[in-house]
């Protein structure tokens, strides 16, 4: 099966040519890239089991990575010319493993795929051995597949050390400091080994080392040294950690340690390689080259319901899409992204309703033109406990509910003998601004409704709504949100209760229509809207922003509307 894969690589490099040489930051690698077929990217990432290779030698190029039918290589500016082709890699036999330890082993094989770890002179790969200074310099040298380069003397690495040359080499590339001595048969800690990990990922422009970043959850985050700490935040969950099973056995608890004093060992030292080598690269899509966004993406923000957009919108355009420098930790809700787009700090927002009219005064002010995109379908709708015998609401019912507080009963409503609870959401939501839009005709919501049952969440008026209801006395509540963020929550309600539970709310009809896919898209539903993407009107033809905007408008961008769980224009 391999030979044959191997074939069909070797013969599609006939035809492929190198499409890409752009230089990476640190001045001594550059990336390039060669179209490949359509394959198994785990397989090829993950596994290690194809990768690039340099033709005239068979040598395979450790810093490979497959995307999207693409293969891209990290190679060394000295070997630019060197012609490059897929190949299927061939992991060594070690003569130690066995089936007690196996997943040890896993990881020694995968990277002895790539040419970065081999056995001993009897074949072993010693998993549970720990590892030197001088070999971690040697296995990472071997990661970049750098050659050899001369650096300042150590006084305890002689110059015919087996270990010289790597050294030297780490030293010239950045990856260890260029101190009196290197320590060359010390045992090296996992903090050393993620920093030299991270400063070698960085020399060759697959990162830049940053102070803030989102650290996994541990029990001993403050034992980090000061100079690991930037290290340990850009790599965030790629480092080295130890789980330990505590609690009780009715509650079980898992916790994680960094430990970064505890020596390295070679199988750890592998699954940290190969992480980083599988998890940190981003690299574009075909269409994000299409659609020119593999350079520069605009700063995007939104409502709380657009954040699947966001997301799905960059797994479509980039390998790795949560570590792209542009990618937002999240959006700001409605108002806020909204201000975020007129003063400037963000070029383009999600948004599942249109401006209200304090953000257009606020754009006036600042001299802003909005421009609204419809990029997919969306709909305010309205819930109740699923036992409530109300199949419907009116306009004119919703404006008097929540503008008078009236009436207190479902009964008032065409409904059953029981207790009305209606719910609010905060004032800088989206649903608010849907509520003004159709509903308050200028007035607030009654104090009495606003101080007593705000939900300040999404989330929330889902719990609060389902909480609110009881059978003795009977009372039913009302809640709002947004079609498809309903939608949602209907599909993912057991992470909110017991598993396989069925949300216990139902729709409910406005003005005798009932919201589904059809009447929202057809805008039989009174209250269907689109969700939008909204830029300044003044962003130019060739701003990411718009670019962005075309890739949203094209079958592929309608397939992130619709995975997002909206409802696409097409």
């Amino acid at each position: 099966m391999k030979q044959r894969l191997r074939v069909v690589l070797l013969s599609l490099t006939l035809v492929c040519a190198v499409l890409l040489s752009s230089a990476a930051a640190g001045g001594g690698f550059l990336t390039r890239r060669i179209t490949g077929p359509e394959m198994d990217s785990y397989a090829a990432n993950a596994l290690a089991e194809y990768a690039m290779c340099y033709a005239d030698t068979g040598e395979v190029i450790p810093l490979s990575y497959y995307h999207d039918r693409q293969f891209f290589a990290i190679v060394p500016e000295a070997y630019r010319d060197r012609p490059i082709e897929p190949c299927v890699t061939k992991a060594l036999s070690f003569t130690d493993r066995n089936l007690t330890n196996e997943w040890q082993f896993d990881k020694i094989e995968r990277l002895s795929r790539l040419g970065v770890m081999g056995g001993n002179d009897r074949g072993e790969a010693e998993p549970t051995r720990e590892i030197t200074r001088a070999e971690a310099a040697a296995i990472i040298v071997r990661l970049l597949g750098a050659p050899t380069a001369e650096g300042k003397p150590y006084a305890d690495v002689p110059a015919d050390a087996w270990y010289a040359a790597p050294v030297y080499t780490a030293q010239a590339l950045g990856v260890v400091m260029p101190d009196e001595r290197f320590y060359p048969d010390r045992p090296v800690s996992r903090q050393e080994f993620v920093v030299m990990t991270a400063r070698a990922l960085q020399t060759v422009g697959l990162l830049t080392l940053s102070e803030t970043g989102e650290l996994p959850e541990t029990e001993d985050a403050d034992a980090l040294a000061a100079y690991a700490k930037s290290a340990y935040h850009t790599l965030g969950s790629c480092v080295l950690t130890t789980r330990v099973t505590g609690g009780t056995p009715e509650e079980p608890e898992n916790l994680y340690y960094f430990e970064p004093q505890k020596p390295v060992t070679r199988s750890e030292a592998a699954w940290q390689l190969l992480e980083v080598r599988c998890e940190v690269p981003v690299y574009p899509s075909r269409v994000a080259e299409e659609f020119g966004l593999a350079e520069e993406m605009p700063v995007v923000d939104g409502s709380t319901s657009t954040l699947p957009v966001t997301q799905w919108v960059y797994t479509a355009l980039f390998s790795n899409y949560n570590r792209h420098p542009a990618y937002p930790e999240g959006h700001s809700k409605t108002h806020r992204s909204y201000e975020r787009l007129i003063e400037g700090e963000a070029d383009l927002v999600f948004a599942g309703i249109a401006p209200g009219q304090d953000i257009y005064d606020l754009a006036e002010q600042q001299g802003v033109e909005l421009e609204l995109i419809p990029i997919g379908y969306d709909a305010m709708v309205f819930f109740t406990n699923e036992q409530n015998s109300a199949e419907g609401l009116t306009s004119a019912q919703i404006t008097e509910l929540y503008v008078n507080n009236n009436p207190k009963n479902w009964s008032g409503l065409g409904g059953p003998d029981a207790a009305l609870i209606p719910f609010c959401r905060n004032e800088d939501s989206g649903s608010h601004a849907n509520m003004e839009r159709y509903f308050l005709q200028g007035n607030p919501i009654h104090p009495d409704i606003h101080r007593e049952t705000i939900s300040v969440s999404m989330q929330d008026i889902f719990t609060d709504v389902v909480g609110a209801g009881t059978d003795d006395p009977p009372a039913y509540a009302l809640g709002y949100s947004t079609y498809y963020y309903y939608r949602s929550m209907e599909r993912n309600w057991g992470n909110l209760v017991e598993p396989g539970e069925k949300i216990p709310l139902k729709l409910l009809a406005i003005d005798g229509v009932e919201p589904t896919d059809e009447t929202i898209a057809d805008r039989s539903y009174p209250l269907a809207d689109y969700i939008y993407a909204v830029i300044r009107k003044d962003a130019p033809e060739d701003s990411p922003e718009r670019k962005l905007v075309s890739f949203l408008l094209s079958p592929e961008g309608q397939a992130c509307i619709e995975k997002a769980e909206f409802g696409p224009l097409r």
